[in-house]
């Protein structure tokens, strides 16, 4: 293995792995469910239904942070987070 190849493993074993690799957010006619893949806090699991909905407040995060959707629910005291950038994050904002 060549310098240039092992300085470029040891470079992508350090940096961070991109949230659609961390966490998906799947949905359909009645529910959405945030679950991690991995290196997330197991707290990131969640699930709603969307009759449950009050609130939808967009966060813009600039260039170099991923925007993130807060959803208010009826039945619950604390929103639900989901950054766009999650995997299936962009087809959740669309469907809102």
């Amino acid at each position: 293995m060549s310098a240039l190849a092992r300085l470029k493993t040891w470079w992508q074993s350090r940096r961070p792995r991109p949230l659609n690799e961390l966490l998906v957010v799947e949905f359909d006619d009645l529910e959405v469910r945030v679950r991690v893949l991995g290196e997330l806090e197991e707290s990131w699991n969640q699930a709603f239904q969307w009759a449950h909905v009050k609130r939808v407040c967009f966060k813009d995060e600039g260039m170099w942070q991923s925007d993130t959707m807060y959803i208010s629910l009826s039945d619950r005291v604390k929103p639900v987070v989901v950054p766009t950038e999650a995997k299936g994050g962009h087809a959740f904002f669309g469907a809102l």
